[in-house]
């Protein structure tokens, strides 16, 4: 009888997790005409966790939701998770920009974004800063692995207004 009262009160418990469908990001929408996006209110973050993460990405546009398994480079990473859609017809080049004066000491070893192109790292000594390409209509989560326990301010600039702003200064 034990056993029975067991068994019931496991299943009342673990059966409604079951049908719970997985955490997807939300998704932000990227157009054209937009300079600067802050994309910290979307970024979903996970503090240290072992050396890995496994997560669910945004719905690409044919719906489908994968899922990213990532082992961390550095011992103690952190991470970012945020997702950009290109609701355009046209393709957007931006750049991810995590500022490297916000005292709060996390830096980016890298970005895996769900799809199979490479987000190419671009020298800069005030920014961990990365090119992005979002083809029309894609959908893309990134993982960016950050060293620091701390979530960063993350920004997606056009980048002809961001050479614009670094040409012009600090006021």
């Amino acid at each position: 009888m034990r056993f029975m009262r067991a068994a019931l009160l496991a299943a009342a418990v673990i059966t409604p997790l079951i049908g719970v469908p997985a955490h997807a990001v939300e998704v932000v929408k990227v157009r054209p005409g937009m300079l600067v996006i802050d994309l910290r209110d979307a970024v979903e973050w996970h503090a240290g966790d072992g050396g890995r993460l496994a997560v669910s990405a945004a719905p690409d546009a044919g719906d489908i939701v994968r899922h990213l398994e990532l082992r961390a480079h550095e011992a103690g990473a952190s991470w970012a998770v945020f997702a950009l859609a290109n609701t355009s017809d046209e393709q957007i080049e931006r750049l991810i920009v995590v500022p490297h004066s916000q005292g709060t000491g996390s830096r980016v070893v890298g970005i895996t974004p769900s799809s199979l192109d490479r987000l190419d790292r671009q020298d800069d000594t005030a920014a961990d800063m990365f090119r992005a390409t979002l083809y029309p209509g894609a959908i893309i989560t990134y993982v960016a692995e950050l060293r620091g326990d701390a979530l960063p301010q993350i920004y997606l600039w056009k980048p002809d207004a961001f050479r614009a702003l670094l040409e012009r200064g600090p006021r």
